[in-house]
């Protein structure tokens, strides 16, 4: 998790139709605990039609597909997990090129350049 949380966290209101055919909206002050359960409280509340999220700003994003043999996924995961952990919030400090190799594991990730 990094600066801004989880998705979750940022949700500020979802449409949802229950399973009796009302449509309402549920956020902080409409339907709280309704809405505290679509955050993750566990249940099968209805379906949701759409999210309002709390938007933040950000700077340019680098993207890219890493691709490497399976029986490297291990060590590729474990090595991205110890990058990842200690990256600054703002984005990565250093970038590799991605090895090029037989494709079975795979990973992508988006930091700011």
């Amino acid at each position: 998790m990094r600066s801004y949380g989880l998705a979750c966290d940022n949700l500020l209101a979802v449409d949802l139709v229950l399973a009796d055919g009302r449509v309402l909206t549920a956020n902080a002050t409409e339907h709280a605990e309704l809405f505290w359960g679509l955050r993750g409280g566990g249940g099968n509340f209805g379906i949701v039609t759409s999210f309002e999220y709390h938007l933040h700003p950000v700077g340019p994003l680098l993207a890219g597909l890493l691709i490497y043999p399976l029986g490297q996924a291990r060590e590729v995961l474990q090595r991205y997990r110890e990058l990842t952990s200690t990256a600054p919030d703002g984005g990565a400090e250093r970038r590799r090129r991605p090895r090029t190799g037989s494709t079975a594991a795979a990973m992508g990730s988006a930091f700011p350049p």
